[in-house]
């Protein structure tokens, strides 16, 4: 693996969570984290808690910082406990699983040195010693973590459970669908340090933890559990994809309404939802919470059911860089899952927003970055009608992928092939940082080997690769070498600003010419004798593709910001692709529209390296 001194920036996200079909693929005003807050009290003696959050400050000496507790014990067996669980009363210490902290007021006491656990993490229970003679109350505040709980397959497991605060269901209503847990023992710590069996029927306290059996093996994750799609650990949207599946689940044995609300931000997260398909002429966007509403202001699902929710951002909305906040949904047995959600929007996209409502001649749809999508072409001539026709409406549609580049000069480029390498800092003879490194685009393949990789894959670094069979750019020729062409600029229309076009040709012995065959006698472009034939058996092709970008495109819902959740970071308009083969045929035409996804906001492709330190 490559020494990389100088790498002063973390790496970037490249082609973020690219997951699925509708997923395509900062210096930051300040903006409010997805924080909340979790409360407990401390009641003199033994305190067992659950944590739900991620704490900003998770030091286990500053979060106790002026409470008088005496340790903090937490259990990290991963095939949890056969028997009955140990009493903190009788010690816990010596006990194969346990880790402690030991609170004392000097580094040097010797209880100090015997702590080998010194911090709090999301989603673990712990018990606590509290040595005050009055209840104490400590708030901790951080992120929630959205986590699979694992069980202890027949043994019991340390562990609170997600339930709403306000509803507190029962043992014995939270596990009704979970054949492992329905009649399996509960044990809830007293004060006294001692565990006693639970009542089936009592509430479920949240914030605290319990040893809960588990007969056999389970996944069972409550009564509600909500998945995302692949890749996304929680909806964080990052500067690139334009939408996530949020699945909530029915797992309980009785019809479940699902709710929805928010954590207050401010301002709240952009968050939309996509009723009907995404290429379809009826797809709405509406309001994520509308996803939620119906005549009671819930969802309803089945024992066993789910929903599909298409959750969709909107950049256009945002006015500072980064934006978190949580969603949280609760279901009629009381069950609650939190979901962080963030979004981001690069810093010259705000800039290039900002600039254009300062310059009302400045109309422009192009905004600086790389970009990638897809056309959807859905009208084509009939190969017949030799004469001459009108494209026609297709059986199905068919999808192309599109990458292009802006540059500063707002010079759309054309890509086929394009990967994001690293370029590494420069240090001056003192070993002194005087230029940081950073990510570059690069589409030339003779420039790879003066960069690093930037994705580790297999104990190494190696490119972010985008691709696009959807055209060939043809060759060009470098100094004498003929060389695969990634990059083709594009030429805007004297007729239309908003409309850009290149065209391809491929020559009778271009060996990206489709019909041209080397080692067959017919199209090679050769005569009898070896020798080049006087006229070429293979036609030269010519292919002319346009974008022409919104606004002024033909087909309005296309370019509608009603119908588009998230403008600021999408570009839009019709697509037209040509194809004339030889001099005897008109050309075909086929047509369709695009629809175009920021991935990053590099200004320059291929950029000339780092200067040396002065």
């Amino acid at each position: 693996m490559m020494n990389r001194p100088h790498r002063e920036h973390p790496r970037p996200d490249f082609l973020r969570r690219l997951t699925f079909a509708w997923v395509f693929l900062a210096l930051y005003a300040a903006s409010a984290p997805a924080q909340m807050s979790q409360t407990f009290t401390l009641e003199p003696g033994w305190n067992s808690i659950y944590l739900e959050i991620k704490p900003d400050d998770a030091e286990i000496r500053s979060i106790f910082d002026n409470v008088e507790i005496e340790s903090v014990w937490r259990y990290l067996a991963l095939d949890g406990v056969t028997g009955l669980p140990s009493n903190p009363a009788d010690g816990l210490a010596g006990i194969a699983g346990w880790r402690v902290y030991f609170q004392t007021e000097s580094p040097d006491s010797q209880l100090a040195d015997l702590s080998d656990l010194f911090t709090l993490r999301a989603n673990n229970a712990y018990l606590i010693k509290f040595n005050g003679s009055q209840p104490a109350v400590i708030t901790i505040t951080g992120k929630p973590v959205m986590q699979k709980r694992r069980w202890s397959a027949d043994a019991y497991t340390l562990t609170g459970l997600n339930v709403d605060p306000a509803l507190s269901p029962s043992f014995e209503t939270y596990f009704a669908a979970s054949e492992a847990h329905a009649s399996s023992p509960v044990y809830e710590l007293g004060t006294d340090g001692i565990w006693r069996l639970v009542d089936p029927t009592a509430p479920i306290r949240h914030g605290r933890a319990y040893w809960i059996f588990t007969v056999g093996a389970s996944s069972f994750q409550g009564p509600l559990e909500v998945l995302l799609s692949p890749g996304f650990s929680e909806l964080d949207f990052g500067i690139a994809a334009i939408g996530a599946d949020l699945i909530p689940v029915n797992r309980a044995a009785s019809s479940q309404e699902i709710s929805l609300t928010r954590l207050p931000a401010q301002p709240a997260v952009p968050l939309y939802f996509l009723d009907g398909e995404l290429f379809g002429e009826d797809r709405q966007y509406r309001p994520l919470e509308d996803a939620f509403a119906t005549t009671t202001s819930t969802l309803t699902l089945a024992p066993g059911a789910s929903a599909r929710i298409q959750v969709v951002p909107r950049r256009a909305d945002m006015t500072v860089g980064r934006l978190e906040q949580v969603l949280v949904l609760t279901s009629t047995d009381g069950a609650r899952v939190l979901v962080p959600t963030a979004l981001e929007v690069p810093e010259p996209s705000l800039a290039a927003r900002a600039a254009r409502a300062t310059q009302p001649n400045n109309t422009s749809p192009l905004d600086v970055g790389l970009w990638s999508g897809f056309a959807i072409l859905d009208e084509v001539d009939f190969a017949e009608a030799f004469s001459g026709g009108t494209p026609q409406r297709t059986g199905q549609p068919f999808g192309l992928r599109i990458i292009l580049h802006v540059d500063a000069n707002l010079q759309p480029t054309l890509i086929s092939s394009v990967v994001q390498l690293f370029e590494p800092g420069k240090s001056d003879q003192n070993n002194n940082v005087c230029r940081d490194g950073r990510p570059v685009l690069i589409t030339r393949r003779e420039r790879f080997g003066d960069y690093e990789g930037l994705v580790l894959k297999d104990q190494d670094f190696i490119g972010a690769r985008l691709s696009t069979t959807a055209y060939d750019l043809g060759q060009f020729d470098d100094n004498g070498v003929i060389r695969q062409r990634n990059d083709l600029p594009m030429v805007p229309d004297p007729a239309d600003s908003n409309r850009y076009f290149l065209s391809i040709t491929h020559a009778s012995n271009s060996p990206s010419n489709p019909f041209y065959h080397p080692f067959h006698p017919d199209l090679d472009n050769l005569d009898p004798d070896g020798l080049p034939a006087a006229t070429p058996e293979v036609p030269q092709i010519d292919r002319t593709l346009a974008l022409q970008f919104c606004p002024g495109s033909e087909l309005a819902d296309i370019c509608s910001t009603s119908q588009t959740p998230d403008p600021g970071n999408r570009l839009a308009g019709t697509f037209t692709d040509e194809l004339r083969i030889g001099t005897d045929f008109r050309p075909v035409t086929s047509r369709g529209t695009f629809e175009l996804q920021k991935v990053t906001s590099d200004p320059e492709l291929n950029p000339a390296p780092l200067d040396d330190c002065p």
